[in-house]
């Protein structure tokens, strides 16, 4: 039987193109779906009968979900994980939590009512309803970036803690002893940054440095944010003032 490598060299179009047809996306143009169609009939193609159920099940839409888009990391990130998506036929939608773990569940739903056909979360807010998501629908769950694993969810983790020890080791190195840390989520918190506020205080004891409790900032997000953490410690006098700055944002760090 043919494969549908074949029917896209017979049609003269791309491999994304004829699952994009089979699939019954739109925006392909009459022309291409001629061709593609007289390939198929001349080579005989015939789907398989559990590819048809598939894609009879199928919206042809993934979602991914971000914290914040703003966040340079995230905006190319989805940049990526779109082109990506694109090229195999797919329609990418956005979704912003804000931090709001309903705002995550709202999106949790589309998956769970059959709007979309898998998810990607970059932020988790509560991961013990998104393993249950996860488990109900194996296969159609996965976690990038976020520093949490998930029962029955595919996970793409990045080491945070380890990175989070060279950069403040990097900082040492150069001479600093007076740190100051800020993260998006609470300082004692088993959800956003823990792994790396875990690396920084295990840092600041193997190095014997003293832990500032005014210089440990929670909640921090943006850049305008780190602007007034900014001048509030350039108004610091010199004595009271760190050094050096570590913190888990692109944003703020800008």
């Amino acid at each position: 039987m043919a494969t549908i490598s074949e029917i896209a060299a017979a049609a003269g179009v791309g491999v994304t193109t004829v699952s994009r047809y089979l699939n019954h996306h739109p925006y392909i143009s009459a022309d291409k779906k001629a061709r593609i169609e007289t390939a198929i009939k001349t080579l005989g193609y015939t789907p398989s009968a559990a590819a048809t159920s598939l894609r009879a099940q199928a919206t042809g839409n993934i979602g991914v979900l971000v914290s914040r888009v703003t966040n340079p990391f995230f905006a190319g990130l989805f940049d990526a994980i779109e082109r990506t998506l694109h090229a195999h036929g797919y329609q990418v939608m956005i979704s912003q939590t804000y931090d709001d773990p309903d705002a995550e569940e709202r999106f949790l739903n589309q998956l769970k009512s059959r709007e979309l056909d898998g998810v990607i979360l970059a932020s988790v807010e509560a991961p013990a309803r998104v393993a249950t998501v996860a488990k109900a629908f194996p296969g159609r769950v996965v976690v990038v970036n976020a520093d949490v694993q998930i029962p029955n969810a595919k996970s793409l983790v990045l080491p945070h803690y380890q990175a989070t020890r060279d950069a403040l080791d990097y900082l040492f190195a150069q001479g600093h002893r007076r740190f100051a840390y800020m993260t998006g989520g609470a300082i004692k918190s088993a959800r956003h940054g823990q792994s790396r506020t875990q690396a920084f205080f295990d840092f600041m004891q193997a190095r014997g440095l003293p832990v500032e409790p005014a210089w440990l900032f929670e909640q921090v997000h943006t850049a305008t944010e780190g602007q007034t953490l900014g001048r509030q410690i350039a108004a610091l006098a010199p004595a009271k003032r760190p050094d050096a700055i570590f913190t888990n944002s692109d944003e703020v760090a800008v």
